[in-house]
């Protein structure tokens, strides 16, 4: 009896880790048919170059994703971004980019077209602005996406809300190690520190809320003309998501 007990309990602690890895797995966000997406993103750059404060600058996206009825496997999606930057003119609206895409159940995405486009671009390239428009919205994705950078997400704390199962909170940070590794030769030593906080609804399949406080640390050595200083540069990030069926 005393040689079960600690057997007991080493399996409900295995059991309940195994158990809250499927469910971080799980928490993936992907389309879904006949939805309206509305995102918005709110950026704000700042810090300090080692002497004062640099001054908040704030720009801010908004994105509509429109999905069709799923066919074969696949949904078909179309996409605008528009793009807002501070102390533009009245805050004007622009849009940067409009897509036309299929999200398939596999996670790749095909036929992508640029329809904002003057002229077409290799598919590859499409690919690519695609994938770099997406990444900020398809948090911790089912889809392909083209990443430059190997940065990991690392997912923490995670906490259904009360009277709320389909919503869950969690914590996450951010693992740049390797591409801290590759960059690290040709730049100044450098500490960063990224932590956010995202919510997850279940019913939808989707991250609708995410934040991401990114802090920069530079260590510039001293010259002939300044002493040695640490440059700090700081990137906070809003997104929120509105979904509503069409």
């Amino acid at each position: 009896m005393t040689l079960f007990r600690p057997l007991f309990t080493v399996l409900c602690v295995t059991l309940l880790t195994v158990g809250s890895m499927a469910q971080a797995q799980s928490l993936q966000s992907r389309f879904l048919p006949d939805r309206l997406y509305t995102v918005s993103l709110t950026k704000v750059l700042s810090g300090n170059n080692g002497m004062q404060d640099i001054a908040p600058i704030t720009s801010t996206q908004r994105i509509q994703i429109e999905t069709g009825p799923l066919q074969g496997g696949a949904i078909p999606v179309s996409m605008k971004v528009y793009s807002t930057v501070q102390k533009s003119r009245n805050n004007e609206e622009i849009l940067q980019w409009d897509f036309h895409f299929t999200a398939q159940e596999d996670g790749v995405l095909r036929d992508i077209r640029i329809v904002s486009a003057a002229e077409s671009f290799p598919e590859d390239l499409t690919s690519s602005i695609l994938s770099r428009q997406l990444q900020p919205v398809l948090f911790r994705t089912v889809y392909q996406l083209k990443q430059r950078s190997k940065d990991r997400i690392v997912v923490g704390k995670q906490t259904p809300r009360d009277g709320a199962e389909d919503f869950i909170d969690i914590e996450y940070t951010v693992d740049k190690s390797l591409s801290e590794a590759e960059q690290s030769a040709d730049r100044e030593p450098m500490a960063t520190e990224d932590s956010g906080t995202a919510l997850y609804n279940a019913e939808e399949q989707f991250f609708i809320e995410r934040v991401l406080n990114e802090v920069n640390r530079i260590y510039v050595a001293a010259d002939d003309f300044e002493d040695e200083k640490t440059v700090i540069m700081r990137k906070d990030l809003r997104i929120t998501v509105d979904i509503r069926p069409k």
